[in-house]
């Protein structure tokens, strides 16, 4: 099954670091990561985007020398983990409000 969006069919990326690419072309699969889950009840999911050049969210947050959280520019991750991006297929996707339900 194709999603149709405007007569085109919608295209999904998923973003990652460059280590993590290298371990999902190896095992074949995404782990799902459960760092940063800090509430008990919250489930752990990956998620991909609609965003064909850099999707915001997967840019970490970091603390500066002040300790504020800031967000890595794109340039800061590309150096610091690599960038790296793979487009998914539709199969088994929910969309962003299911998700957000199924999750919390």
């Amino acid at each position: 099954m194709k999603i149709i969006f405007l007569g085109k069919a919608k295209r999904f990326f998923y973003y990652t670091t460059k280590t993590r690419l290298e371990e999902i072309i190896k095992i074949e699969i995404i782990s799902i990561a459960t760092a940063g889950i800090d509430n008990k009840k919250e489930k752990p999911s990956e998620w991909v985007s609609t965003n064909p050049k850099w999707e915001a969210a997967a840019t970490k947050m970091i603390s500066n020398q002040q300790g504020q959280i800031t967000q890595m520019t794109f340039e800061e991750k590309l150096v610091s983990v690599g960038c790296a991006r793979m487009e998914e297929e539709d199969k088994g996707l929910f969309p962003w409000k299911t998700i957000w339900k199924i999750s919390i």
